[in-house]
């Protein structure tokens, strides 16, 4: 039983993550900016 209430809870995160990336992406294309984001933060990490 713990593992179907896993597989529901990890699919709803998915869907949670995939129509948030929607929302992100219809407000102010919203993928480019997290990329951007963690490029910023591995750069600084490097550094």
């Amino acid at each position: 039983a713990p593992t179907i209430k896993y597989a529901i809870y990890f699919l709803l995160l998915e869907i949670i993550d995939i129509s948030y990336d929607r929302f992100l992406s219809e407000r102010n294309g919203g993928k480019k900016h997290t990329l951007s984001v963690k490029k910023k933060i591995s750069s600084n990490n490097s550094q």
